[in-house]
């Protein structure tokens, strides 16, 4: 059995815009779970080890953690072909979801240029990315990215979730946004165990389980630095070139949803073992969110660390293989529960 389901046409729903408020929950979230520094500090030895384990075979790290998550003999693809067919049969799970949303700080007094929203009942949720590059322009497209995802959020009051419903959404994003600019985007939708998605662009989401990725949604780019994007008419990319995928769910499973803020900057593999090691200690989704975006924050003015970004920058004989790329970072974790399970 495939680990994946892949659709011609995309997925889900959602609720409830978040905007820079968000920034200031998840920095008290943050204050009040640890001493000044003292998750960057408790977090670097965790990294590092992080980082080795993102250079092993996948494999080898999918099936150790399945194992781990599990206590089954099964593989990661078997486990989540298992889900696909039993989903239908279960009851649901429910997203317990939490955002922040980080701009850089000389774009922090329009509110940035990314934007997110997350359901109150906990299945939908999004987030795009506005292109910078309008600015020469004079064009916030900041603007155009919180239009984009208000737009979805509304829609997504009028739709159950289904594998096709967050194609739907963006779709109907995109048409009813009539704005200068352009923007990334990403939307996921829970529908009993399964999680759809919909993604046009750099943005995306990751789905961790246990201390391994089980999925990372591929980057959708026409060269270096250069994504896929929506914008009004024709100016933009179609939503057909987006992709769209549904993916199993298990309890405790964790989604990681974010711009390319956060994927430019930390591996997935960094992702996975902070991000686990954050919900282990007891942590709500909102601090794991903050933590995730503050630590992404600080690797952007680095100089000297591998990331994605440098990485990539190196594959295209741009730039030097080391050193962050500093940008607005948006991040929503989502923590995998029982439907009748309380909020933590």
């Amino acid at each position: 059995m495939q680990v994946l389901q892949g659709l011609k046409r995309p997925l889900a729903s959602l609720v409830a815009i978040q905007n820079a408020s968000w920034l200031v929950q998840g920095q008290r979230a943050l204050q009040s779970s640890f001493h000044t520094g003292g998750l960057t500090l408790a977090l670097q030895p965790l990294l590092a080890r992080a980082q080795a384990a993102s250079s092993t075979n996948e494999a080898a790290v999918l099936a150790a953690s399945s194992e781990r998550a599990q206590s089954t003999t099964d593989s990661p693809a078997e486990t989540s072909g298992r889900v696909a067919e039993e989903g239908a049969r279960q009851l649901p799970w429910r997203l317990h979801a939490g955002g922040v949303l980080m701009p850089l700080p000389e774009k922090a007094y329009r509110g940035g240029e990314d934007a997110y929203f997350i359901s109150p009942c906990g299945r939908f949720m999004g987030v795009a990315d506005g292109v910078g590059s309008w600015i020469d322009a004079g064009v916030d497209a900041g603007i155009y990215a919180r239009t984009l995802m208000n737009h979805a959020k509304m829609k997504a009051e009028e739709l159950e979730p289904n594998r096709h419903a967050t194609y739907e959404i963006m779709e109907h994003a995109q048409r009813s946004t009539v704005l200068q600019g352009s923007s990334t985007a990403c939307i996921l939708a829970l529908e009993g165990r399964m999680l759809h998605a919909t993604n046009l662009g750099d943005s995306g989401f990751a789905i961790i389980r246990g201390n391994a990725v089980l999925y990372r949604s591929p980057q959708q780019q026409k060269g270096f630095n250069f994504p896929y994007q929506l914008a009004a008419g024709n100016k933009g990319d179609p939503v057909s070139d987006s992709e769209s995928v549904t993916v199993g769910l298990l309890k405790n499973d964790i989604v990681v949803l974010g711009t390319d803020g956060l994927w430019d900057n930390l591996f997935a593999q960094e992702i996975a073992q902070v991000a686990r090691t954050l919900q282990l200690r007891g942590h709500p989704p909102q601090t794991t969110a903050a933590g995730l975006a503050e630590i992404a924050r600080k690797t952007s003015l680095s100089k000297g660390k591998l990331t994605p970004f440098g990485k990539a920058a190196y594959e295209a004989r741009r730039y030097s293989l080391v050193g962050g790329k500093p940008d607005d970072i948006t991040v929503v974790v989502a923590y995998v529960r029982d439907s009748e399970q309380s909020k933590l």
